[in-house]
């Protein structure tokens, strides 16, 4: 009996840990709309915003900052860097692109929601296998990163 429970919890922990569809669905994004961008060995940093909320767009910077410094950095889950993504939660595709120049975001990769299930999502953190590692920090994503670089 003992070893039964023992297997059920490792596949049950297995089944967890496993890839999202959303880690999937994202990294086919990612090659097929930013196809120079190499995403092996990489972590994928999230963040899901809306014009209306000004702590979602500092985030959004927070993420940018992050991807600027780290890109190639060598992270617990992700030896070779890391890539930073902003998902609108809006509809209005005009007002997305109009406050991301206003908030002068430079090097992140914007994407629509169209076919991504964000449901519960602030933001979130994969590994390079898709493992979460952080989901809906209510502090500095910057600073979640940070915590990740190994030396």
């Amino acid at each position: 009996m003992k070893k039964f429970l023992i297997l059920f919890l490792i596949l049950a922990s297995k089944e967890f840990y496993s890839q999202s569809d959303l880690f999937k669905a994202l990294k086919e994004r990612i090659k097929t709309e930013h196809p120079e961008i190499v995403q092996e060995n990489k972590l994928i940093v999230v963040n899901v915003w809306t014009a209306g909320d000004a702590r979602s767009r500092e985030a959004n910077a927070q993420v940018d900052k992050a991807y600027t410094a780290y890109h190639l950095a060598k992270m617990k889950g992700g030896p070779k860097g890391m890539t930073g993504i902003i998902i609108c939660a809006d509809d209005n595709l005009t007002m997305e692109k109009v406050v991301m120049d206003k908030d002068k975001l430079k090097k992140v990769i914007s994407m629509s929601k169209e076919g991504l299930n964000l449901d519960g999502i602030s933001n979130i953190i994969f590994d390079r296998d898709g493992n979460v590692l952080m989901k809906n920090a209510n502090g500095d994503l910057f600073e979640e990163v940070h915590k990740l670089i190994t030396r």
